[in-house]
């Protein structure tokens, strides 16, 4: 549904609603992409960061972005600062004993990417 009302307020012009529909979108991408790790994962053990769930938190910066431009900085660039700092910590907290994303053909060890968003 987010994702309709997205493109419907896109087709109105209604660029301040579209921004709230963004982070809206942007919340439920970092919240399935924390879910992902709390059902795989044993109690009180971090399932490996994989190649999807880090395209699930990439959406969640990159819906927060897009809505800082359409609301020109008036929405969404505190929020794309707080999902940066997710992305990061959840890479963080891996790295004792990950080293890059699992299913990924990327050559960025977890801590450049992490780094990337700190």
């Amino acid at each position: 549904l987010l994702t309709q009302a997205h493109r419907w307020m896109m087709l109105s012009g209604d660029n301040s609603n579209v921004s709230r529909v963004l982070l809206n979108l942007s919340e439920l991408h970092a919240r399935r992409a924390e879910l992902v790790s709390s059902e795989t994962a044993n109690p009180g053990q971090s399932q490996p960061l994989s190649e999807e769930r880090y395209q699930l938190w990439l959406k969640c910066v990159d819906c927060c972005e897009e809505a800082a431009r359409l609301s020109e900085n008036a929405l969404g660039h505190r929020e794309g600062a707080y999902a940066h700092l997710r992305i990061g910590v959840h890479m963080s907290v891996r790295l004792p004993w990950q080293q890059v994303l699992v299913d990924s053909k990327r050559t960025e060890t977890l801590a450049e990417l992490a780094d990337r968003h700190f």
